[in-house]
C-alpha cells in the first residue's frame, strides 16, 4: 500500500487528488481518506459598533459653504483644458 499525504493548501493538491481518484476508480488502488484538522482556526465575526445616533437632514447646514465658482476650472489647469 502506498501512502500519499496531500494538504488542502498545496497548490498541486487538486491534480494529485485527481490522479489518485482516477487510479482508485479503475480498481488499481485502494483509497483511504483521513480528514485532519485545518491549521487555520475560523474566527468569529467582529461585533458591530454601537449606533450612536440617527443622522438628521440638515444637521450640518451652515458648516460647509460651497463657493459659486466650484465648477469652474482651476487657474493652474486652464491651459490643459483649452
Amino acid at each position: 500500500m502506498i501512502t500519499r499525504s496531500v494538504s488542502e493548501f498545496d497548490p498541486q493538491a487538486r491534480s494529485v487528488l485527481e490522479r489518485v481518484l482516477g487510479r482508485s476508480l479503475s480498481g488499481s488502488e485502494t483509497l483511504q481518506i483521513e480528514v485532519v484538522e485545518s491549521p487555520v482556526r475560523p474566527r468569529p465575526p467582529r461585533p458591530r459598533p454601537p449606533v450612536t445616533g440617527t443622522p438628521r437632514a440638515g444637521e450640518y447646514a451652515g458648516r460647509l459653504v460651497v463657493p459659486d465658482d466650484f465648477d469652474e476650472p482651476l487657474d493652474d489647469l486652464r491651459e490643459y483644458l483649452e
